[in-house]
């Protein structure tokens, strides 16, 4: 059964879905949307082209955020300096580059997923029924014909497998209107303008997968709470029993969220076979080697080897979506002479990776021995927010980020309020850590203060590293 664990703090919101039976939960995926740069993908923007680029048959867009959007165009599609156009992004900004935007606008409901400017009605790939394919086919044109439209394009979702026509057409109904509110929205004033906001991602994870496996739903925060309970009675009120609210409750301890997280941040990761895997990350790719470690079983080495791969295989594409890495990934499997056991190899890897959303390429071993594989990039890495880059400090991943350290703060604040009468807190920190926070993030600090109602203050304590912080606390 899947676990829904959502932690609200001032810096960002994490949602975590685990999934086992309570005592094993493994940790299946990790989104976090900050409150210092909202998600933008999949918004919809009416944008004002400000110049092309004709060798690349591409163009810039404002959108009215910091950064131009870039838009790449097909052959049939031209624009120019000054043209208002409607744009859907697709890849969110990284680092500094501007967000990557597409013409083709689509729209995400629980069963079917809207291309507007499309014509074609397509299948999720995971559904393998072919007679309830055939059903859902059959439903959806009836439907398209019952709501006055020769054609629509249409992705039918894999949730919509047993799904009853009247459920189906109310999910598309909605998804047309939403499309003419965009519409209306687009036609009025001039120049840039956000049309249509995303929405967060655990209400998207809860529109897209909630389930009878999901057993649970669980919030920290009210209004997160709110949004969830207004959400799941537009899906079915049956689910509201899985949504529980603990006000500032410490969810991600109670449900190892944490714990689990440490783990997936280490370069090393062991199989259950007593193999291990280790992931190096560099600016140009992701380089991961594969190593027999304990594991001895097998009539001989070639088997052994096969053996250990196999598992590894199914293992980098689990943490490839945990720690959300994109771009190039070079794999060195152990060494395999025969052919037959270097395809199921790769059947392996590519069977795992096609489970999850993003989309993946596999290259196949090279005259070199190594596999390399692409995967699409959308965000920045995870460990990017725990995180800040240090070439001299010792530490596996570099020091914790500004962000995280806060999230430390708050954590001891919440602890503090939860199970004591102490409202004046101080938190004594490393001076480079301190001066950071005072200078460029204080105003979290004031939100810790205002959501838990206490008095903080930041002291500087020279003898401490920058990964600590100490509270003193007082009535």
């Amino acid at each position: 059964m899947k676990k829904i664990i959502i932690e609200t703090l001032v810096t960002s919101q994490k949602t975590a879905v685990l999934d086992g039976d309570g005592n094993q939960d493994s940790l299946e995926e990790l989104f976090i949307d900050e409150s210092s740069s909202d998600n933008i993908i999949s918004n919809i923007y009416r944008g004002v082209v400000k110049n092309t680029v004709g060798g690349l048959d591409a163009c810039f867009v404002d959108i009215g955020i910091e950064r131009f959007g870039y838009l790449k165009l097909s052959d049939d599609q031209s624009v120019k300096a000054g043209d208002e156009i409607m744009v859907q992004v697709n890849k969110g900004e990284v680092g500094n580059k501007g967000a990557k935007l597409n013409l083709e606008v689509s729209l995400s409901g629980r069963y079917f997923v809207y291309i507007p400017s499309n014509t074609r009605v397509v299948v999720s790939g995971k559904l393998k029924d072919k007679a309830e394919i055939s059903r859902l086919k059959s439903e959806t044109k009836n439907i398209i014909s019952e709501l006055g439209f020769q054609r629509l394009g249409l992705i039918i979702r894999t949730e919509a497998k047993n799904t009853e026509y009247d459920e189906l057409k109310i999910d598309l109904e909605k998804l047309i209107l939403k499309y003419s509110e965009i519409e209306k929205e687009y036609k009025l004033g001039i120049g840039s303008k956000l049309l249509y906001k995303t929405e967060s991602s655990a209400l998207k994870y809860i529109t897209e997968h909630i389930n009878e496996e999901v057993s649970t739903i669980k919030v920290d925060d009210e209004e997160t709470y709110e949004d969830i309970k207004g959400k799941l009675k537009k899906i079915d009120r049956a689910y509201l029993d899985k949504l529980t609210f603990e006000k500032n409750e410490n969810l991600f301890g109670l449900y190892r969220v944490d714990e689990k997280l440490r783990k997936i941040f280490a370069k090393k990761v062991w199989l259950k076979s007593g193999g291990y895997i280790i992931i190096d990350k560099t600016e140009a790719m992701t380089v991961i080697d594969v190593n027999s470690g304990k594991f001895t079983k097998g009539t001989s080495m070639e088997e052994t080897s096969y053996k250990t791969n196999l598992e590894a295989a199914k293992e980098i594409a689990n943490q490839l979506k945990l720690r959300d890495i994109g771009g190039i990934v070079v794999i060195d499997f152990i060494d395999m002479r025969k052919s037959k056991n270097k395809v199921g190899v790769i059947s392996e890897l590519e069977m795992a990776l096609s489970l999850e959303r993003r989309k993946s390429e596999v290259l196949g071993f090279t005259r070199l021995g190594l596999v390399e594989i692409t995967r699409r990039r959308e965000k920045s890495r995870i460990d990017e927010f725990y995180f800040s880059d240090c070439e001299n400090c010792g530490a596996e991943n570099g020091v914790y980020s500004i962000e995280y350290m806060i999230d430390e703060i708050e954590k001891s604040v919440r602890k503090i309020v939860n199970h004591t009468v102490y409202r004046d807190i101080s938190i004594d920190l490393n001076s480079t850590v301190r001066n950071e926070i005072m200078e460029n993030y204080y105003i979290y600090i004031e939100k810790i203060q205002q959501k838990y109602e206490v008095r903080l203050s930041l002291a500087e304590n020279l003898s401490m590293t920058h990964n600590s912080i100490k509270v003193n606390r007082s009535k």
